[in-house]
């Protein structure tokens, strides 16, 4: 276990061993317009997480990153990242080569000296082009040496995954938020997997949030798991949520595919946005947080008791 470099999994994360709460949305890779001066930036904003969405449509996604030192002595670090499709980041082997670059060409950022306690910047931000690629979940992974990053192989199952990324406080990841374009509809997607060799239960949600006018239509649909449901609004609504309980075959991957259309006449509100999450159903014997405190729908909470979520994806209108 790694307990001298810090890279959050949530806001709360103080790099106890192991960390708890959410492990899929670290403040410490921040996607962000260009800023003049990072470093001041970045370590003021410290306790909040300033990342921007990231545009689909843009082959320029500046990715920053950030780094606290919890040893006793100075160090430099080297950051990693790693674009992994969301909720099929178990596959290592699919990902590892999956390295993010800076604008010269470098597969690792780089901070100056950090002081014990204190908090260092990347000297310069990773690009991602979302034109090019299409992986939204990053894994980021530090080292106080310019070595490779010890990645393990596949892991088996999703509690041995979150058992290296909680046990690890050099290791973070973030599913990024999404804009995609100025459009009448949104349709995001979810890719979910089950390496195990049986059949494992899982919990789709999807969410609005913003303004979505009546008869908007709402269309989910897993072809490999045999599930469609449609949704039409029967009122205005500014914030909705539905689940769907699905029986993930066993040593599958797929996906689910969300579509959001707004009746003819309307344009998308800027902002207004649709989300797609994944959670499995754990045995509540390995988990290293009880409930996930952020499903919505509580009679799920409260029927199915320990979930990990293991995907998420939002896509948001950037009409003006």
């Amino acid at each position: 276990m790694n307990k001298e470099l810090l890279m959050r999994d949530n806001l709360s994360d103080t790099g106890s061993v192991p960390s708890i709460g959410s492990m899929y949305n670290s403040p410490d890779l921040i996607v962000h317009e260009q800023i003049e001066d990072p470093y001041s930036f970045f370590i003021e904003s410290y306790n909040k997480d300033v990342n921007q969405p990231l545009d689909i449509h843009s082959h320029v996604n500046l990715i920053y990153v950030r780094v606290k030192n919890l040893s006793n002595v100075p160090k430099i670090a080297y950051i990693h990242l790693y674009a992994a499709n969301a909720s099929l980041f178990l596959n290592t082997s699919e990902w590892i080569t999956n390295k993010l670059k800076t604008a010269e060409g470098v597969d690792y950022v780089q901070t100056d000296v950090i002081q014990p306690g204190e908090i260092g910047v990347g000297k310069v931000p990773f690009v991602f082009n979302a034109l090019s690629e299409h992986n939204y979940c990053h894994i980021g992974y530090v080292l106080d040496s310019p070595n490779e990053p010890d990645i393990p192989s596949d892991f088996k199952d999703y509690e041995e995954y979150s058992t290296w990324l909680h046990g690890n406080t050099n290791i973070c990841m973030r599913n990024f938020t999404l804009i995609d374009g100025p459009r009448y509809y949104l349709e995001n997607s979810c890719g979910y997997s089950n390496p195990k060799n049986q059949d494992i239960s899982g919990i789709f949600e999807f969410q609005l949030g913003g303004k979505f006018p009546t008869n908007t239509e709402i269309v989910f649909i897993s072809k490999q798991l045999g599930i469609e449901k449609k949704i039409v609004l029967e009122k205005d609504i500014t914030q909705y949520s539905d689940v769907i309980k699905a029986v993930i075959p066993s040593d599958s991957i797929g996906v689910a595919i969300l579509k959001v259309s707004l009746p003819p006449g309307y344009e998308g509100e800027k902002g207004a946005y649709a989300a797609l999450l994944f959670y499995v159903i754990g045995n509540g014997k390995k988990l290293l947080h009880p409930k996930n405190q952020e499903l919505s729908v509580i009679n799920f909470k409260e029927q199915y008791g320990s979930l990990i979520k293991v995907g998420q994806c939002t896509v948001a209108f950037n009409n003006n």
